[in-house]
């Protein structure tokens, strides 16, 4: 696709942008701070969301910090985007179609049909899907705009659950998973580098984009980390070490499926006196698509009848058997990819 029919890609490396500190955590930035300079050191490889390896600045007199810049922008939502086997950014013509369906006071009540059909479809649709008129109805003129909104819902969706999984995993940060620094807003001006219509300011929660900025864990992914050099146990240890955090993070209730992709092994501290020389430590990341335990809980309750309910004990007994049939279909996720990456070394 030429570049020129591409929506303007804000993120290149040089730019340092100011955006809006939502939230800092970690004691990473003073509770007075509303804003903070990024500057983008090059793209993280990743599936689902825009992730840049950044320095952020603390302010005059401070040092600058590594940190990994995690973006929740639609218009780059990779797999959210896929349509027919294809994911593309948004062309400018989507773009603006989607800008002017804000505009027009649209996107608040589809919004609310979204929701309530991510909520009861018994399969979770895709966004690519809202782009056929006879399965969801609407305007033909609409139906690339549907999509781009669909897109925003799915971004949004996942953009939340990543931020409530990291609070809840609060005791593991910095330990099992990376510590969250800050939520991060970019406003529509610099995502677009022109000024807001008149007007614009109603809609900002559809036009800005989230982030997550997070702890950087330098090292390569699980699946590609083993060496032939590493001694015949240190892979096993690693793999169990992974295993062991993720039932952890289970038992917070939090539930994920992950891959060898998912952990991050950090590079050996040379002040580090815990680990042998050729071993590292495992990093779990990316929970935009974890289940939270409330939130399963919440789903199996809305399917039963009222005098389930009603039957406490046999309530409590579907809620522990949903939880260990979704634990166990992410384990056995997990545990495939593991067989692969043992039979490759």
């Amino acid at each position: 696709m030429d570049p020129t029919t591409i929506a303007p890609f804000p993120y290149v490396a040089g730019a340092r942008p100011n955006v809006h500190l939502v939230e800092g955590f970690n004691d990473t930035f003073r509770s007075a701070r509303k804003s903070i300079v990024i500057s983008r050191l090059k793209d993280l490889p990743s599936t689902e969301s825009h992730v840049m390896h950044v320095i952020f600045y603390n302010g005059v007199g401070h040092p600058r910090h590594q940190g990994v810049l995690k973006l929740y922008d639609r218009r780059y939502a990779r797999s959210i985007r896929e349509v027919n086997g294809i994911t593309t950014a948004a062309p400018l013509e989507a773009d603006n179609a989607y800008l002017s369906f804000v505009r027009q006071g649209k996107m608040t009540l589809f919004r609310s049909a979204l929701e309530h059909i991510y909520e009861t479809a018994p399969v979770e649709p895709r966004a690519s899907e809202f782009l056929d008129n006879q399965r969801y109805s609407g305007f033909e003129a609409d139906r690339v705009a549907r999509f781009e909104a669909a897109a925003w819902y799915e971004n949004n969706k996942r953009f939340k659950t990543e931020l409530r999984a990291y609070k809840q995993l609060e005791p593991f940060q910095g330990d099992k998973i990376p510590r969250l620094l800050a939520h991060i807003r970019i406003p529509y001006p610099i995502i677009y580098d022109r000024p807001q219509e008149e007007g614009d300011e109603q809609w900002d929660e559809f036009y800005c984009v989230h982030g997550l900025l997070l702890e950087y864990i330098p090292g390569p992914t699980l699946g590609k980390w083993p060496e032939p050099t590493f001694a015949p146990n240190t892979l096993k240890v690693a793999i169990q070490s992974a295993i062991n955090s993720i039932h952890d993070i289970n038992n917070l209730g939090v539930l994920v499926e992950k891959s060898t992709n998912n952990v991050i092994m950090k590079n050996k501290d040379n002040n580090d006196q815990i680990l042998p020389l050729d071993s590292q430590k495992p990093f779990i990341v990316d929970f935009a698509k974890a289940v939270l335990l409330v939130d399963l809980y919440e789903i199996v309750i809305t399917g039963l009848p009222t005098s389930d309910l009603l039957a406490t004990e046999d309530l409590a007994a579907r809620l522990k058997h949903a939880y260990e049939e979704k634990a166990n279909e992410f384990n056995e996720s997990f545990a495939g990819d593991l067989k692969e990456i043992m039979r490759e070394t």
